[in-house]
């Protein structure tokens, strides 16, 4: 699935590792069944890229077509480790619109800065909003006689605590952090 016009000559390679399917230089996926060859539909993350599935052994896999396009068709001596979408189109898979990248390199590449900062345009929280949406936690010893109310798990982290280890916490995810039991502090605990 692509947006640009079908032009030049479309090559197919086998996926490594996936000797029943083939991807071509236009992003598009072929199963090699016995009796029926045919294109695969692929499949749209929520994030914009298309994924096709492919199964080994039984077993599904499911792969990035943009990935597959490049590992078959763009060399890559600097074993860079992403694929970058030349023209910003997440859908458009031609082998002549992706390249290798540095993470850097991908994150500030094209006009994405200038959308990031207009999807962000009026979502700065004030003081207020951001403690009336923060949950206050409290800090227990293992056998559970407090330590420490925090205003909220960010504040713990600003104090060397994982926020998202307390989190885990918190909602019975895991056990303890640095030591520690953590769970959400109730308004009427107070």
């Amino acid at each position: 699935m692509s947006t640009r016009p079908e032009s030049g000559t479309e090559i197919w390679k086998q996926i490594d590792g996936f000797p029943r399917y083939m991807i071509s230089s236009f992003g598009r996926v072929k199963s090699l069944k016995e009796k029926e060859v045919r294109i695969l539909k692929p499949n749209k993350t929520k994030f914009g890229y298309l994924q096709a599935r492919l199964f080994r052994n039984g077993i599904s896999h499911t792969k990035y077509i943009h990935r597959l396009v490049a590992k078959a068709f763009i060399n890559n001596p600097d074993c860079l480790p992403q694929v970058n979408h030349k023209n910003e189109v997440k859908t458009d898979n031609h082998a002549s619109n992706l390249e290798w990248c540095a993470c850097r390199y991908n994150l500030i590449y094209g006009t994405r800065i200038e959308r990031m900062s207009k999807s962000l345009t009026g979502r700065k929280l004030n003081v207020e909003v951001t403690a009336r949406m923060s949950k206050p936690v409290k800090q227990l010893t293992m056998d559970g006689h407090l330590i420490k109310v925090w205003r909220s798990t960010r504040e713990a982290a600003r104090n060397g605590f994982n926020q998202s280890e307390i989190s885990k916490c918190c909602r019975n995810k895991s056990r303890k952090h640095h030591g520690y039991r953590w769970q959400f502090y109730k308004e009427e605990e107070k």
